[in-house]
């Protein structure tokens, strides 16, 4: 079943219950009727992580053996926060998840500076001037500094561009 796709009804809701329950946000009387409306608006599931199918799969549809998740402190009328899955690390940064030679050339400079305010780290920052080939001080360690040198270096790439069209 791992590594493939999950096709039929039974399989499928028995995927969606596991799924379900491990979560933990779904009142368990609903989990077996949403799993099997689940199932039945979909036509296949598919699985790339053999671990993952045979957990879930393995779920039985009775609710006595429906662990809840142990309480966490929270404060009332607040859902508490879904604990990271372990073994899957934060998204490493794209240093192509736009250009910034585009956005200035389109937006303009404000567009950009609030662009290049969304990364909090100077890494991020050096590694995205240097993937896009835009000239900045590497030494500069204040994020305003080099987000304005980054705007420096776009800017200057289109100079060039403009210098060498000419």
């Amino acid at each position: 079943m791992a590594g493939s796709a999950l096709r039929s009804r039974e399989q499928k809701t028995a995927f969606y219950r596991g799924v379900l329950r491990s979560g933990g946000a779904v009142a368990k009387e609903r989990i077996d009727d949403l799993a099997a409306d689940l199932a039945r608006r979909t036509s296949q599931v598919w699985l790339w992580d053999a671990a993952l199918a045979d957990e879930m799969s393995a779920v039985p549809p009775s609710d006595a053996a429906f662990a809840p998740a142990p309480e966490t402190e929270a404060q009332p009328g607040t859902m508490p926060a879904p604990a990271a899955p372990e073994g899957i690390a934060a998204p490493a940064f794209d240093p192509f998840a736009f250009s910034a030679v585009v956005v200035l050339t389109r937006q303009g400079k404000a567009a950009l500076l609030k662009r290049l305010a969304t990364i909090d780290s100077v890494k991020n920052l050096i590694s995205l001037a240097d993937a896009q080939h835009l000239a900045v001080d590497r030494g500069l360690t204040d994020l305003e500094r080099l987000r304005e040198a980054i705007v420096r270096g776009a800017e200057q790439r289109i100079a060039d561009r403009r210098a060498a069209a000419s």
